[in-house]
């Protein structure tokens, strides 16, 4: 499955995805930990449950989000 998130206006926006821009390639469960705050993308990338074609651009485009780390909550 292929999806973007567009940022426009300070909101973030779904789109269909494409191949331009920063990509991130990775499952379901690696992104909900992501996004919840339960893994860092440091630790995904080093532990490679995921790539990018631009580590800088996906941090700097991650950092926009409120995402704060769980404390207490089990690292993959």
């Amino acid at each position: 499955t292929v999806a973007g998130l567009a940022i426009r206006n300070c909101v973030a926006v779904p789109t269909e995805g494409c191949d331009d821009g920063v990509q991130l390639h990775t499952d379901l469960a690696t992104l909900g930990d992501l996004l919840a705050g339960n893994l860092s993308l440091a630790d995904a990338l080093a532990a490679e449950h995921c790539s990018t074609n631009d580590v800088a651009r996906l941090a700097a485009f991650m950092a926009c989000f409120e995402i704060a780390p769980q404390q207490g909550r089990s690292q993959r």
